[in-house]
């Protein structure tokens, strides 16, 4: 018999666990953690609510996690690292007041930066510890209605 090793991995991107039972991986819980922000708009009536979707496991999972409540959510995909100008303009011109995200520090930086180009002052919510005071103050007053 050959013993198995155990390997735990902390990254949040892709997930390792698929290849062996031996594998665990520790993350944010992204699907509890985008549900509440979903569920938290929901009850504050912020709705329509879109999702800015990583081209990532965690994106996915932000995803199912929002769809939990709002089964019909309005999604506009991203892969990390591009803008998303385009896609906040969709959002925008489909006239939702709030958008989810799931990213890194960078990708909800491209976000910030994205709205304030476009002028687009939807609610925030942001799921896990992304939510810097550098990117909070990057918001300026929009980011005192903002949830993470």
């Amino acid at each position: 018999d050959r013993a198995e090793r155990v390997m735990i991995s902390s990254a949040a991107a892709v997930s390792p666990v698929k290849r062996s039972r031996s594998v665990f991986k520790t993350y944010l819980d992204y699907r509890v953690g985008c549900q509440a922000l979903a569920k938290a708009f929901v009850d504050q009536r912020r709705v329509p609510v879109a999702v800015l979707k990583a081209e990532r496991e965690y994106g996915e999972l932000c995803l199912e996690g929002v769809q939990r409540e709002i089964p019909e959510v309005f999604t506009e995909e991203y892969r990390p690292g591009d803008p998303v100008r385009t896609q906040l303009s969709r959002m925008k011109a489909s006239g939702m007041e709030a958008v989810i995200c799931a990213g890194l520090d960078n990708e909800v930086m491209n976000l910030v930066s994205g709205l304030s180009t476009l002028n687009y002052t939807p609610r925030i919510g942001v799921s896990g510890d992304h939510f810097s005071r550098e990117i909070r103050s990057r918001l300026g007053t929009q980011g005192k209605g903002a949830l993470s």
